[in-house]
C-alpha cells in the first residue's frame, strides 16, 4: 500500500526539540528530505507499523497538538484500513486529546467516548485509562472541578481493578493538582507524597521532574518559597536531561515569577529569555502568554509603559482565544496600572472595572467549583463510611454465623462422642453380662452333675426305708415329704 508517511515526520518534529530557529529550519529540511524518500517506497501496513507510530512522549500532547492531531487521523485511516480495533482506539484517544488541547472540547469528547468503547471492545486497558485522564483534563480545563474529582476516583478505582500502576500514580498526581488548584493545598501535599511512592519503576526523568514542578507551585501558593525553588532546581536537570523543552520552559518561567516577586528583575529577565528559547518550536500556549507577561512587567519596571501596553494587549487576546483566565486576568491588571501611570485615568478606571469583573467571575468559578469538589469528596467519603458500616455489619454477620455453625458443629461432636462412649460401654457391660451367664450355665451344670451321684443314691435310701414295715411314726410322716423334695 503506498501511504504519504507525514505521520512519522510529525513524531520525528515533535521528538526532537529545537533551541534556536536556524536549528529548527535544518530539522525540518531533514524531515523534507525523509518525507521524499518515505513517499517513494511501499510499505507493508501491520499492526506493529500502526503501534509504533504513537509517540510515547506525553509531553508532546501540550508541546505539539496540531501535529499530535495529524499523527491520530492518519492512524486510525491506516487501521481503519486493516480493521484494526486497538489501532482504532488509540487513534481516537489521540485525536481526542489533540483536539483537548487545543480547546475544542465537544469535538474531543466525541472522539474520546468511541475510543472508550473500542478500548473496552478489545481489552485495551492502558488506552482506556488515558481516555478517563482526558476526560478529567477536559474538566479541569472547563473549570468543572468536581467532574475532574469523579473522574480521578473513576480512574483510580479502574486503574487498581487492573492492577495498572502508571494509571494509578496518574490519578493521584491529577487529584493533587485538582486540590491545589481549589486552595486545598494540605490536602494537595499529601496526594504529591503518595505519588512519590507510586511512580512506577523505570519512570523517565521528566516524569520525576514533572511531579516535583507542580509540588514546587504547591510549595509557593503555600509560601513556603525556598521548597518550591529548591524543586525547580531539583527538575530541571531532569528536564534538560530529556531534552523536555517545554517543561524547562515552565521551570524557567516559575524562577522568573519568583524573582519578579522578589524584585530581581536581572534574574527575572534571564529566566524569562531562557524560558522563550525553549518553548520556539512549541505551539502557543499558556507558557507563552506568561513569558510575554513577564516581559510586559519587565517593560513596566524600566517605565517603557506603552511598550508594556501592547504585549498585555496582545497577552490578553492569545488568552482569549485559549480560554487562559488567568492570562486575561493578568493582562487587564498590567493594562490598568500602565495606563495609571501614564496618567490615562479614564482609560485606567475601565482596566480596573474590568479587572474586578474578571477576579470576582474568576473567584466565584473558583468557590462554586470547589464547594461542588469538596461535596462531591463529602459524598464519597460518606458513600465510603456507608460500605464500609456495610461490610462491617456484613463480616460480624459472618462471624455470628461462623460462631453458631462452629458451636453446633461442637455441640454435635460431643452428643455423637457421648452416643459412641454410651454404645461402647454398653457394648462391653453386654459382654460383660454374657460372660458372667455362660460361667452361671458352666457351673450349674457343675452343680448339677455333681449333686446328681447323691441325690439318686438318698433316693434309692428313702425308698428302702419306706419298704420298711417297723418304722416309727415321725419317720412314717416324714418319708414323702423328703421323697418328694429329692424328686425335684
Amino acid at each position: 500500500m503506498k501511504i504519504l508517511p507525514n505521520i512519522l515526520a510529525l513524531l520525528l518534529f515533535s521528538t526532537v526539540g529545537c533551541s534556536t530557529d536556524s536549528a529548527s529550519i535544518s530539522k525540518k529540511k531533514e524531515i523534507n528530505d525523509s518525507i521524499t524518500v518515505l513517499e517513494q517506497s511501499e510499505i507493508k501496513i501491520t499492526e506493529t507499523y500502526i503501534d509504533k507510530l504513537f509517540p510515547t512522549d506525553r509531553s508532546l500532547s501540550f508541546r505539539y497538538p496540531d501535529s499530535l492531531l495529524g499523527i491520530g487521523e492518519n492512524a486510525l485511516k491506516l487501521s481503519t484500513s486493516i480493521n484494526y480495533d486497538k489501532g482504532k482506539a488509540k487513534s481516537k484517544e489521540t485525536i481526542g486529546r489533540a483536539l483537548m488541547h487545543l480547546g475544542k472540547h465537544d469535538q474531543s469528547l466525541k472522539y474520546i467516548h468511541e475510543a472508550m468503547e473500542f478500548a473496552y471492545k478489545t481489552n485495551a486497558d492502558s488506552i482506556y485509562i488515558d481516555c478517563i485522564n482526558v476526560l478529567g483534563h477536559s474538566s479541569h480545563k472547563k473549570k468543572e472541578f468536581n467532574k475532574v474529582f469523579e473522574y480521578n476516583q473513576i480512574g483510580l478505582k479502574y486503574s487498581d481493578s487492573v492492577n495498572n500502576e502508571l494509571g494509578k500514580y496518574m490519578f493521584t498526581l491529577n487529584s493533587a493538582t485538582l486540590f491545589k488548584n481549589i486552595g486545598e493545598h494540605d490536602q494537595a501535599q499529601s496526594y504529591y507524597q503518595r505519588c512519590l511512592k507510586l511512580m512506577p519503576e523505570n519512570s523517565s526523568p521528566s516524569r520525576l521532574g514533572f511531579l516535583l514542578l507542580r509540588e514546587a507551585d504547591n510549595y509557593y501558593r503555600l509560601e513556603q518559597f525556598n521548597k518550591a525553588e529548591e524543586n525547580i532546581y531539583r527538575a530541571l536537570p531532569l528536564f534538560i536531561e530529556d531534552d523536555n523543552f517545554f517543561y524547562q520552559a515552565e521551570s524557567y518561567i516559575f524562577l522568573a515569577q519568583a524573582a519578579l516577586k522578589r524584585s530581581d528583575f536581572q534574574h527575572a529577565e534571564k529566566n524569562f529569555v531562557l524560558a522563550k528559547k525553549a518553548l520556539n518550536t512549541t505551539t502557543i500556549s499558556e507558557h507563552h502568554i506568561q513569558v510575554e507577561l513577564g516581559f510586559a512587567e519587565l517593560d513596566y519596571a524600566d517605565k517603557n509603559y506603552k511598550i508594556a501596553i501592547n504585549h498585555a494587549l496582545n497577552s490578553f487576546k492569545k488568552s482569549k482565544n485559549i480560554n487562559f483566565y488567568q492570562g486575561l486576568l493578568d493582562a487587564t491588571f498590567l493594562l490598568q496600572k500602565s495606563s495609571a501611570s501614564l496618567n490615562d485615568h479614564e482609560q485606567a478606571f475601565l482596566y480596573l472595572k474590568r479587572y474586578q469583573k474578571l477576579s470576582d467571575s474568576l473567584m466565584f468559578i473558583k468557590n462554586e467549583n470547589k464547594a461542588k469538589t469538596l461535596y462531591a469528596q463529602a459524598k464519597l467519603n460518606k458513600s465510603q463510611e456507608i460500605k464500609n458500616f456495610e461490610a462491617k455489619h456484613k463480616l460480624n454477620k459472618q462471624r455470628y454465623i461462623l460462631f453458631t455453625v462452629t458451636f453446633l458443629c461442637i455441640a454435635l461432636i460431643i452428643i455423637v462422642c457421648l452416643v459412641i462412649s454410651n454404645a461402647l460401654t454398653l457394648k462391653r457391660v453386654n459382654k460383660k453380662l454374657d460372660l458372667t451367664n455362660k460361667n452361671q450355665k458352666k457351673l450349674f451344670s457343675i452343680i448339677g452333675h455333681d449333686l446328681k451321684g447323691p441325690i439318686s443314691s438318698l433316693q434309692e435310701l428313702l425308698k428302702v426305708i419306706s419298704n420298711e414295715k417297723n418304722k416309727d411314726e415321725l419317720l412314717q410322716r416324714l418319708l414323702p415329704k423328703l421323697s418328694s423334695y429329692t424328686d425335684h
